[in-house]
C-alpha cells in the first residue's frame, strides 16, 4: 500500500485499486522444458568393456604381440614341444666294395730261379670287387672277383716275363662295429686262373685260391683301407720251371656302398 503513495510523491498518477499488471509474454520454446525422454544410450560392443578393453583382433606377426591394457597380463605361451628323438639306423641290407692296390707276390721256388736270372717279381697291380647280402647286423654272405697282374723285364736283357691272374669265389663278410667305423673281416675261398709267361708262351692254369680280407672302413665317408692275403699254389708254369704261388699279399684304397 504505500506503492501509491511513493508515486503520488513522485508526480505519478496512481493506479486505480482494481488495476492489473499486463501478463507476462509467453517464454519461447526452447525454454519450455521437455516432455520427451532421452533417446537410450546405445549397446557396448561385445565382448563389453568390463574392466578393460580386449586387444584388437589378430592376427599378429611373428614375434609381435598385442598391447594389453594394464591389469591384463600376455598369456604364457605353451612350453616348445621337444623333437621326437631320430629313428635308429636300420642295418644295411647289402654291402659293396671296391679295393684298388698292390700285391705282393708269395716267394716260392719259381720266383727265386726267375729272380737269379734277373727278373725281379715282387709286386703287381691288384683290383678287387666284393658284394655280400647281410644275413643280420653283423654277418653277411656273397661273392668276390679280383684280377692282378704285372709285367717285368729282365735286368741283363731278355723277354718280356708277364702274370695276369683272375680269382672269384664266395666270402663272408663279419662286420664289427658301428655304421660309421666299422673293421670287417672276410674270409674267402674261389678259383685261380692264371698264367706266367715269356712272350705269348703263354700257359694258363686253374687251381684252388683260399685267404681272407680285413679291413677298416668307414662306411659314413664311403672309404676305407684294406689288407689280406690269398694262396693259390700251383704246378710249375713251364717244363723248367718249378712250383709258385699264384697268390699274393694285399694292401689297398677302399671304397664302399651299403643299403
Amino acid at each position: 500500500m504505500w506503492l501509491p503513495l511513493i508515486l503520488m510523491q513522485a508526480g505519478a498518477p496512481a493506479l486505480p485499486p482494481t488495476a492489473q499488471l499486463p501478463p507476462a509474454p509467453p517464454a519461447p520454446a526452447s525454454a519450455q522444458p521437455s516432455t520427451t525422454p532421452p533417446p537410450a544410450a546405445s549397446p557396448a560392443p561385445y565382448p563389453y568393456p568390463y574392466p578393460y578393453a580386449y586387444p584388437p583382433p589378430g592376427p599378429y606377426p611373428y614375434g609381435t604381440q598385442p598391447s594389453y591394457p594394464p591389469g591384463y597380463a600376455w598369456p604364457a605361451a605353451p612350453p616348445p614341444t621337444p623333437a621326437p628323438p631320430p629313428e635308429p639306423r636300420k642295418p644295411p641290407s647289402w654291402m659293396g666294395t671296391v679295393t684298388f692296390g698292390v700285391g705282393f707276390i708269395h716267394k716260392s721256388d719259381e720266383v727265386q730261379l726267375l729272380e737269379q736270372d734277373g727278373y725281379g717279381m715282387d709286386a703287381r697291380v691288384w683290383f678287387q670287387l666284393d658284394a655280400a647280402a647281410m644275413l643280420g647286423e653283423h654277418v653277411g654272405l656273397g661273392g668276390w672277383a679280383a684280377i692282378a697282374g704285372n709285367s717285368w723285364s729282365a735286368v741283363n736283357g731278355g723277354p718280356d716275363l708277364t702274370q695276369v691272374v683272375y680269382f672269384i669265389g664266395p666270402h663272408v663278410p663279419i662286420v664289427v662295429g658301428s655304421h660309421d667305423f666299422s673293421f670287417v673281416l672276410s674270409p674267402r675261398l674261389g678259383l685261380a686262373y692264371g698264367s706266367l709267361y715269356f712272350a705269348h708262351n703263354e700257359r694258363s692254369q686253374t687251381v684252388p685260391a683260399w685267404g681272407c680280407d680285413m679291413g677298416l672302413l668307414w662306411r659314413g665317408g664311403h672309404i676305407g683301407m684294406t689288407f689280406g692275403f690269398l694262396y693259390a699254389p700251383a704246378d710249375p708254369p713251364g717244363d723248367l720251371g718249378r712250383h709258385y704261388d699264384l697268390g699274393s699279399i694285399n694292401f689297398g684304397i677302399t671304397g664302399v656302398i651299403d643299403g
